[in-house]
């Protein structure tokens, strides 16, 4: 796995100082799936770490938000919803180039295909109907109690991310191509 992450020097600094109890940062791999944000595994002497940040470079504004990607899953760790223990956020780009959030690792079967071809008719219900409870219990979340009410408007989201969207294609785009109207 290729190293991406800038100023390696200036993260085993700061893990030092900040979380002194993981130990000295002994490697550092890049996980080969999840391409929106890049995410690494810190291996540490006593504790193995997730590290997760915005990708470097230039990006298009409202994009790579992991700051909301840390805020909801330190909320929901009090929930049926499964995700790791929240570590530490860290708004500073000094340290490896940009922001990044720290999480607990957690083994487990890294799956890129959807189909689960490897997988045995039972065990594609099982594992499907796991990722259906859980979505049932995220819409059944009480989002204030978790204090995630006002994250964003609660009307239009799917006419506001196309639109997002098409304003992020237009933006980056780096030669005019024929839409037939569907994105005027």
């Amino acid at each position: 796995m290729k190293l991406m992450i800038k100023k390696n020097d200036n993260l085993k600094k700061w893990l030092q100082e900040k979380l002194p109890i993981v130990g000295d940062l002994k490697k550092i791999e890049k996980f080969d799936i999840g391409q929106s944000n890049p995410t690494y595994l810190l291996h540490c002497e006593n504790k193995k770490l997730v590290l997760r940040s915005k990708p470097m470079g230039n990006l298009l504004r409202g994009a790579h938000r992991i700051d909301r990607e840390y805020k909801v899953m330190n909320a929901l760790k009090e929930t049926k919803i499964p995700v790791p223990n929240m570590i530490t956020y860290c708004e500073e780009n000094n340290i490896i180039g940009s922001e990044f959030y720290l999480m607990d690792f957690i083994d487990g079967i890294k799956e890129k295909n959807p189909i689960l071809e490897n997988y045995s008719k039972d065990e594609k219900k099982k594992i499907y109907t796991k990722k259906l409870e859980v979505l049932i219990n995220l819409a059944r979340l009480d989002l204030k109690k978790f204090n995630l009410e006002d994250y964003g408007k609660k009307v239009d989201y799917l006419s506001r991310q196309i639109d997002l969207w098409i304003k992020q294609y237009r933006s980056s785009e780096t030669k005019k191509n024929r839409s037939n109207g569907i994105l005027d």
